[in-house]
């Protein structure tokens, strides 16, 4: 018998980490987010970055650094 994987339409969203760094690179805060790519990931860490420098990763992938 054959099994029929049925996917639902729409955006799938990836977790995403922004870590808060200090002036030395050390981190000291992270926020999480919820996007569907890069791209929209990085509109929310530039958001959350205003001042601040920070990174943002995906799992073990470092995407950017901001500030």
């Amino acid at each position: 018998m054959m099994h029929e994987v049925i996917r639902q339409e729409g955006r799938q969203e990836a977790n995403y980490i922004v870590y808060i760094l200090d002036g030395v690179g050390r981190i000291t805060g992270a926020e999480w987010i919820a996007a569907s790519d890069d791209e929209e990931a990085m509109a929310h860490a530039r958001r959350l970055s205003c001042s601040v420098r920070c990174e943002l990763w995906q799992r073990s992938r470092r995407i950017a650094r901001l500030g």
